[in-house]
This record gives structure tokens, C-alpha cells and sequence, in this order.
């Protein structure tokens, strides 16, 4: 298969083709195209095209399209599209607009929308929160009076809330005789009064907050009478009591709570505490519209995110609280788990941090202390945390930051490598005495690597289209899969020659026929790129890299495979060292002039590289050695177009006489026409000559040059 035929293939792939939709006759209901012809309707069913999350499907004659909902964009920038495998939509942040909101206000993002507030000494003359248009904010005429060194002021919009949950913990004696049904749908009624949360300011909204969870916990705690779940429009809360005796132990699986599509898992022994008769109880309530309030704003991201730039950050989820009423609230033997569903998809770009609400950081803070994130994927989020609060998910988009120094360093790396793999190439192409099966894996594997790290040095930061981009990153993930599928040849190759040295009937390379070693070579990594792209369209280019989504899973298609071909060529080499150890001085006297110790470690250090074995440190660019590793990776496969070149071209004693008699040839060269047709016709009868007997050579011992390049 040629590289023609392969690029084609895989532009067709990347690029996609366009859908035909054609109408058809039916007698059915419709809109009328002609006569005889209705319009089928793809937004409705059966056919019902799929155009994904925040997205809507517009019919129209003959045809059909997808748009994104009001507040939100695609990701490839078109306004259009057919599915949800194209594109996908993504919340605009309004407030990145200069003009979004008036002089003297300050605006906030929401999911699929956005509102302003004035600052405070100032009042909208609209309403206490608002979007673009004639609203002003003028300052605030509302008088503020000394009491015991705080201020006070009258003005009455803050009452409403204040007043109600004032009366919510006071009454909570009241409330015990009633039923938790009644309790929620009380808390259901505060929270619906949006417009009243609005016009708080930031530090009564905490504090109001503050109060609200301890009133919930308080009240939930004592109104649950058994495993129960309720229901309101904005609140949803479920609840379990165990008895004290029941039988608990460190194997006993977790306990599920779920509410609104979010899940709280907690062991019985957390429960239960150091309860010995009785009953304990545990409850978990999600809430409705919450995240709309508690926003970003109170999460400190300098304080909990030391040393890292934050460029955007937004509550994902919903507020959830896990309660229970055992004494210890903190410090649990076992941690217990939120599964919080995303309100919008996280991108491959995006990083959660599952956070808790801390009501003795200031009036109310957002807070990671006892908690971490076990696992992210677009939709939903793991936390784990040892103690109980209320909790949401953040979703943070952080500034990386790569060294100059390390690009630098990758740029010259990669140059001198494409230099190295360029003269291989040459070499492979041009020198006929060394024309074999084991020279054609090297110049596609060669052609790989070059194609790769060409297209990586070109095209890697690509990303302001984001189609271009996803391409590049497809064809990226293609050459360095067949790079590595052609290392594994290289390594089978070699493994194969150096058995063969213990039989008389030696397995000659040159019998394997080409097109079998291409089909693997070329074709295992098209169909694992296919595969993926099938079924991850998206994961192709992040907003960084024209690379794979390391996010999600995505990376895993480059990585499996990866770590596979390493493994494998590890042991062949190893292998193939251990036999040619124990026969090499055995085969004839050609071959026993090797036993030079130096030269036979050199050799063998370089088909470490050749083989791609020193992939593995990019494994291990985690933790404190990241940079480290990044740094050692990056300096080591440099080499590796070095080591090709070095390794089967240079030390090939063929490949040196060829080179000698190109740099002869080049030199001897007359200024008189009649000695410079004299020297080529001697140059050339010589060179037959010499090529005879070199492939007389290569025919009785196949083996030899590749045994000599170990």
C-alpha cells in the first residue's frame, strides 16, 4: 500500500463525507416539495437526528441542520452543523464582552446564560439582576447606620431572606412535629426565591448559605423517620437508618444515596459510629439552581491551588449535602463518595476539583481540605471525602505553562533528527547493494518517524482551526502508531535472523514478502485511528495541542498499544542477546571479528533506540519527576533518528563503500569532457563488478550484515 493511497484514505477519514438526504414520494404528512414529494422531517421521529447536548435540530425543504441554544457556541466555530459527531456546543462566557454589562456593575457566567449586579453602593434601575439593555446602575440612596462598630443598612431587599431563615431556625422545635415533606418544601420555597439571593451581597450571601445547610442538616436529621425519599421542585432528598446492631464490618459494601442523578456511597461503620443500641441514620439532598448562587466567587483558587494560573473556573454540578447523625462528623476511617453528574461536558482541556462548603473559612467558603478527585469523565465526577458537608464539583481550565527552555530543547532535538532520518532515507533509497526486506523495514520505519516528528514540529500548536487541528492530531496519532508497529517489525526481523544462526537451513529475510509486512505496518494503525475516531470524534485536538484528549480516555488508543509494542520488543531484544551471545563466535571467522566488547555494547545500547524501548520515560512524566522525565525524554528519542542512521548506515561496511565510491566519484571528477567519459565508463564496470560480488555475498550469508549491526 503506497503512501499516496494511505494520505488519501485517511484525508477521506478525517474530513468526512458530507450527508445526501433526498426526499422521497410518500403520501404521509409533510411539507410539500413538488408534487408526489413530502419533506421528511429528520428533527422528529424515526428519524430523529442525535445533535447532542445544548443543541437543537431545525428542519428545512429537503434538508436539516443542527444549531446550538441561545448562550452557546460550537467548538469548530461553524454556526451549522448535521450531528453531534461534527461539533459540539459550549457555554459562551458573556462576560469575556466588554459590553455585557453596564458601568458600575460586575457580571457573572452561567450555564447557557449570564446576569449582571451592581457594585455594591449602587442599585439597577431594572430589577436586582439583569442582561444587556437599558439598565443602569445608579448609586444607592439607602442609608447605613453605626451599630456596635458594624454598619446596618435599611435597605429592604435584604430583609426578605434574612427574615425567613431567621424564622426557619427559630421555629425549628415547630417543625419537629411535622413531616420532612413540609420541612422541604419550605427549604424549596427559599430557594426559589432567586431574585432575593440576587440582590445579596457577596458576604450575606455566605452567610445565608452558611445557615441555610445547617438548617437542612438540622432538620433532615430529625424529621427522618425510616429509608425515605421526597421530592420537591427544587430539592431532592433521600435518607436511610440502620440499627445500631446490625451487623457492620470492614467488608460490608458501601451504602448508596442518590438524589437528582447525583450518588452518595457510605460504609454502615460511618453511620453507625459508636452507636451500640438504637438507630443512626444517614441522608443525602441535591439541590436545584444552587450552584447559580454559591458560584466560583467564593473559591479562593490562589489558596487552595498554590503555585498554578487559573484561567476560568465555574461550579459544574449541582450542591449537594451528605448528612448523618453520629457524633463524628470528621477524620472517617472510610471516605465517602460523591458521584455528581456535570451540568455541561467537561472538555479535554477542563480539570474538576471537587469542593466542599466550609462555613468557618470567613462567612462560607469553597473548600478542597479532606477531599480529592478519584475520577472525572465528561458527565460525571468522583470525589471522595473523610468528612461530611455540602459539596459541588469545579471546573477549572488551567493555564499550562510549557518551559521554554523544553521546547527549545524539542525543536533542535527534532531537527537533528529529521537530518538523520532524511540522510537514512537517502541512503535506503539510493544505495543498491544493500536492497533487502530488513532495509525496506528501515526506510518505513524512517518514513514514519519523519513524517511524525516533522509534522509534530509544524503543526503540534495548530489549534486556532479547529478541523485543521483535529486532523493534524489524527494524523499524528496515525504515523506514530505505524512507527511503532514498524519498531516491532524491526525487532521481529532481527529476533528472526539471530535464531536462524543455530540451524544450517537459515531463515533467509529477503522470502518475507513486502506487502504482508505493510499490511501490519500501515494497516493495524488506520484501523485502531478509525476506531477511534468512530467512536471518539472529539478526542482529536484540544485547545492547546493538536494532540489526543488526555482527559478522557481518548489517549488510551495511543498509549495501549504503545505499551504493548514495548513490551514485546523488550523481550525480543532481550532474547536476541542472549542467543547472540551464546553463538556468535560459533558462525565463521567474519563474524567472530564482533567479539570487541565496546563495539558490541555500543551497538546493542543503539537498537535500544532503534527498537523505541526508551518510549517508556514518556510514561513517567507524573508526580515531582514530571519535569525530570520530560526533560530525559525528550534529550533520549532525539537520538533515535541519529541511532538509525548511525546504526544502518555508517557501521554498514556496504553502506561505507557506496559512500566512499559516491565521495570518489564526486572528487575525480575532470574539467576535460573526454577523461570524464573515460572515468565514468571505468566507474561503472567497476561498480558492476563490485555489485556482483557483493550479491553474491548477501546471498550466501543473508544474515551477516544483520547480525553485524546488533
Amino acid at each position: 500500500m503506497g503512501k499516496t493511497h494511505i494520505s488519501l484514505l485517511l484525508g477521506i477519514f478525517f474530513l468526512g463525507l458530507p450527508c445526501i438526504r433526498q426526499c422521497y414520494s410518500s403520501h404521509g404528512t409533510g411539507v410539500t416539495n413538488g408534487p408526489g414529494r413530502t419533506d421528511i422531517n429528520e428533527c422528529i421521529p424515526p428519524t430523529l437526528v442525535d445533535c447532542g447536548l445544548n443543541a437543537e435540530c431545525k428542519n428545512t425543504i429537503g434538508s436539516y441542520h443542527c444549531i446550538c441554544l441561545q448562550g452557546y457556541q460550537t467548538t469548530s466555530g461553524e454556526k451549522e452543523f448535521q450531528n453531534k459527531t461534527e461539533t459540539t456546543c459550549e457555554d459562551v462566557n458573556e462576560c469575556n464582552f466588554s459590553d455585557a454589562c453596564p458601568k458600575n456593575s460586575r457580571c457573572t457566567n452561567t450555564i447557557g446564560s449570564y446576569y449582571c449586579q451592581c457594585k455594591d453602593g449602587y442599585r439597577s434601575t431594572s430589577g436586582s439582576h439583569f442582561t444587556k439593555g437599558a439598565a443602569r446602575c445608579e448609586k444607592d440612596g439607602s442609608k447605613c447606620q453605626s451599630n456596635n462598630g458594624t454598619k446596618e443598612c435599611t435597605n429592604s431587599s435584604h430583609k426578605p431572606v434574612n427574615y425567613a431563615f431567621s424564622s426557619l431556625m427559630k421555629d425549628i422545635n415547630d417543625l419537629k412535629n411535622t413531616t420532612l415533606e413540609e420541612a422541604m418544601e419550605s427549604f424549596g420555597n427559599v430557594l426559589n426565591k432567586t431574585a432575593l439571593w440576587h440582590n445579596l451581597t457577596t458576604e450575606k450571601i455566605s452567610i445565608t448559605a452558611t445557615s441555610f445547610f445547617e438548617a437542612v442538616e438540622r432538620i433532615a436529621l430529625t424529621l427522618i423517620s425510616g429509608s425515605q425519599s421526597v421530592i420537591t421542585e427544587q430539592m431532592e432528598l433521600q435518607s436511610k437508618v440502620l440499627e445500631a446492631n446490625e451487623s457492620c464490618d470492614v467488608t460490608s459494601d458501601p451504602l448508596s444515596l442518590n438524589a437528582k442523578g447525583d450518588q452518595m456511597k457510605i460504609h454502615c461503620s460511618t453511620i453507625i459510629g459508636d452507636k451500640t443500641q438504637g438507630s443512626a441514620g444517614a441522608a443525602f439532598a441535591s439541590y436545584t439552581d444552587m450552584e447559580k448562587f454559591l458560584t466560583a466567587d467564593f473559591f479562593d483558587a490562589e489558596r487552595t491551588e498554590p503555585g498554578k494560573k487559573i484561567q476560568a473556573i465555574q461550579i459544574n454540578s449541582r450542591v449537594v449535602t451528605g448528612m448523618i447523625n453520629s457524633k463524628q462528623r470528621t477524620d472517617f476511617t472510610h471516605p465517602v463518595n460523591f458521584t455528581l453528574q456535570l451540568i455541561q461536558e467537561k472538555g479535554c482541556t477542563g480539570k474538576t476539583i471537587c469542593v466542599f462548603w466550609d462555613g468557618s473559612i470567613g462567612n462560607g467558603s469553597w473548600s478542597t481540605e479532606g477531599c480529592e478527585t478519584l475520577h472525572s469523565n465528561l458527565t460525571y465526577t468522583e470525589c471522595s471525602c473523610y468528612h461530611l458537608s455540602s459539596f459541588a464539583v469545579l471546573m477549572a481550565t488551567e493555564e499550562s505553562e510549557d518551559a521554554p527552555i523544553l521546547w527549545i530543547i524539542t525543536c533542535i532535538g527534532i531537527v537533528f533528527s529529521l537530518v538523520c532520518l532524511c540522510l537514512a532515507i537517502l541512503t535506503f533509497l539510493l544505495c543498491r547493494p544493500i536492497r533487502n526486506a530488513s532495509t525496506s523495514n528501515h526506510l518505513q520505519l524512517s518514513l514514519c518517524l519523519f513524517m511524525g516528528q516533522f509534522l509534530f514540529l509544524v503543526g503540534i500548536h495548530k489549534t486556532f482551526i479547529k478541523i485543521l487541528c483535529a486532523i493534524i492530531a489524527g494524523f499524528l496519532h496515525y504515523f506514530f502508531l505505524a512507527a511503532f508497529s514498524w519498531m516491532f517489525l524491526e525487532a521481529l526481523m532481527l529476533f528472526l535472523t539471530v535464531r536462524n544462526l543455530k540451524v544450517v537451513n537459515y531463515f533467509n529475510t529477503r522470502n518475507i514478502k513486502m506487502l504482508h509486512l505493510c499490511l501490519f505496518g500501515y494497516g493495524f494503525p488506520a484501523l485502531i485511528v478509525m476506531i477511534s475516531a468512530a467512536v471518539n470524534p472529539s478526542g482529536y485536538g484540544t485547545e492547546k495541542h493538536c494532540w489526543l484528549c488526555t482527559e478522557s480516555n481518548m489517549i488510551w488508543s495511543f498509549l495501549a498499544p504503545v505499551c504493548v509494542f514495548i513490551l514485546i520488543n523488550s523481550i525480543l531484544f532481550a532474547t536476541t542477546l542472549w542467543i547472540l551471545r551464546a553463538k556468535l563466535s560459533t558462525v565463521n571467522a567474519d563474524v567472530s571479528t564482533l567479539k570487541d566488547t565496546r563495539l558490541l555494547t555500543f551497538k546493542a545500547i543503539a537498537q535500544l533506540f532503534i527498537l523505541g524501548c526508551t518510549w517508556i520515560f514518556g510514561l513517567f512524566q507524573i508526580g515531582s519527576i514530571a519535569e525530570v522525565m520530560s526533560y530525559l525524554f525528550t534529550i533520549i528519542n532525539s537520538l533515535q533518528g541519529a541511532f538509525i542512521f548511525l546504526i544502518h548506515c555508517v557501521l554498514n561496511r556496504q553502506v561505507r563503500q557506496e559512500y566512499r565510491r559516491w565521495l570518489k566519484s564526486i572528487q575525480t571528477l575532470p574539467t576535460e569532457s573526454q577523461a570524464s567519459m573515460t572515468i565514468t565508463k571505468t566507474t561503472d564496470t567497476s561498480t558492476e563488478m563490485k555489485e556482483k560480488k557483493l550479491s553474491k555475498a548477501s546471498t550466501a550469508i543473508p544474515w551477516k550484515e544483520s547480525a553485524t549491526s546488533v
